[in-house]
């Protein structure tokens, strides 16, 4: 695949005036260290000149008070279509989004923007040179992951061909020489439509990525499993594999060491940093009806993965979100009140979880403690565990918040504060 590098001017920094933004903000990503918060936000007045009337990816430094927007083409041009699904490499030096414009790329010159929600590119910008490579020249690519370097970037992105149908697979992007493989080759024998290879996620060193798929040919099942839970990828129940990138042989191993009663699909991985844990989502109609149900497993210990707990009546709904470099905190999101005694106010909340003592925390609160009034949902987590960056509908969760708009919030766990970055 072809490979488009550009080279963009240093960017200003903005004033850090607490402005609030003019339009939602969502879809944060924070630095290992919890410094730097990217975000996709359609607020006009961020930064100056922001004129193209669409979504733009932004980077908040929370210890200068500046915000940056970085989703530009040559010469600082304005995207002509949106970009979103930002993320920021651990270091805080990189980050990769997918955008449908058709005038970020060196070649694109004022090329078209996508006409399909599904026809977007992968961008990876580099904070400290202010260089833009275009990752994926082809589009229809999405839902990008960075190694904690920024050196690898995994994404998945969809093909069509008249024998197979279309097909989505997981790529891996190499920075330090400008390959691109595919890992992964979905294809469900007699079948033109399923199969896919979906939502990457990548460890720290980029040895281990892992994935969500339904894909009958993609790895072997063992035949105990298949007898004693019978998942039918042709019904799409999906499972959750790691391919190990090591001694230079590509491995695909089932993740999940399925227990005795174990039964459905598996959802939206999320490996630590350490490349050891995965959490994820699984539901299990005949255990947990139509909710989905939060799971952190151990991939070297091989265990069956561990049920994020809750103290209530009913099993509560749960979608992962994230992990802590050592895998030991884990962020989820939740509709199900009474997860925490003071969770009451009948909105969809951001937790954390940690393994020992196996507790859950109310992340979307104010910094007096107040229950967020409005739903929050996406979700980010620092290295150690101590940030939390979320978007939440909430007007309540920091002072004069009054443009009713979605915002973008970092959570200090062990100072108990709450700020908002989307400024």
């Amino acid at each position: 695949l072809a490979v488009a590098a550009i080279l963009l001017p240093a960017p200003r920094q903005e004033p850090a005036a607490e402005r609030e933004g003019d339009g939602y903000s969502v879809e944060p990503s924070i630095s290992g260290d919890g410094r730097l918060v990217a975000f996709a936000s359609v607020a006009t007045n961020l930064v100056d000149g922001d004129t193209n009337g669409v979504a733009d990816v932004f980077v908040r430094d929370r210890e200068a008070g500046t915000t940056r927007r970085v989703s530009l083409g040559p010469g600082g041009r304005q995207a002509n279509a949106e970009s979103r699904r930002p993320v920021l490499s651990s270091d805080g030096r990189f980050v990769a989004f997918e955008s449908w414009a058709g005038n970020l790329g060196a070649a694109d010159e004022e090329g078209r923007p996508s006409g399909e929600g599904y026809e977007g590119r992968i961008f990876l910008h580099d904070l400290e040179s202010g260089r833009t490579t275009c990752v994926t020249e082809e589009r229809r690519a999405s839902r990008a992951a960075l190694s904690g370097d920024g050196r690898f970037v995994v994404y998945q992105q969809s093909g069509w061909t008249a024998e197979d149908g279309r097909r989505t697979n997981v790529f891996l992007y190499d920075r330090e020489d400008g390959s691109t493989r595919q890992l992964t080759d979905a294809k469900t024998i007699g079948k033109k439509e399923g199969g896919d290879c979906i939502h990457p996620s990548i460890s720290g060193d980029g040895s281990i990525v892992v994935f969500e798929s339904w894909a009958e040919t993609l790895a072997p099942v063992p035949a105990r499993e298949l007898a004693d839970h019978p998942f039918d990828f042709s019904s799409q129940r999906r499972h959750i594999f790691s391919l190990e990138r090591v001694t230079g042989a590509d491995r695909y191993v089932s993740d999940i060491a399925v227990d005795d009663e174990v039964y459905g699909g598996f959802f939206g991985p999320h490996v630590s940093a350490d490349g050891r844990y995965v959490a994820y989502s699984h539901a299990d109609s005949r255990r947990f009806g139509s909710t989905w149900i939060g799971f952190v497993t151990d991939r070297v210990g091989r265990r069956p993965g561990r049920l994020v707990t809750a103290p209530t009546e009913r099993m509560p709904a749960m979608d992962m979100l994230g992990l802590s470099a050592d895998g030991a905190r884990a962020i989820y999101r939740s509709p199900t009140d009474g997860l925490v005694p003071a969770d009451r106010n009948s909105q969809t909340d951001v937790f954390l979880w940690e393994r020992e003592p196996g507790r859950s925390t109310l992340v979307s609160v104010s910094t007096d403690g107040a229950s967020a009034d409005g739903t929050s949902l996406d979700a980010s987590i620092s290295a150690d565990g101590r940030f939390v960056a979320f978007s939440s509908w909430a007007t309540n969760l920091v002072a004069a918040d009054r443009n009713r708009c979605q915002d973008v919030f970092v959570r200090d766990l062990r100072e108990g504060t709450t700020s908002r970055v989307s400024v």
